[in-house]
């Protein structure tokens, strides 16, 4: 199989901007953004759509991550 055939791009343009951010946001600090003492329900969405782009990106690390942030909330 010759691996220059394959696409070299990722259409991230389904992806969240929001949960985009929080990705790069952990890729530059290894934490994830500061969080209220009581999460919202809009933080819980946001980390269920920030899981669900690591899945995508296949970043178990991350994933680890977002789950210990719902486990401590």
């Amino acid at each position: 199989m010759d691996l220059r055939a394959l696409p070299q791009t990722l259409d991230l343009s389904q992806e969240d901007p929001d949960a985009f951010a929080v990705y790069t946001h952990w890729l530059y600090h290894t934490t994830l953004p500061v969080r209220a003492a009581k999460p919202s329900q809009e933080e819980n969405i946001l980390l269920a759509k920030s899981y669900a782009l690591g899945e995508m990106l296949m970043d178990c690390a991350f994933k680890n991550a977002v789950t210990d942030a719902f486990v401590v909330a």
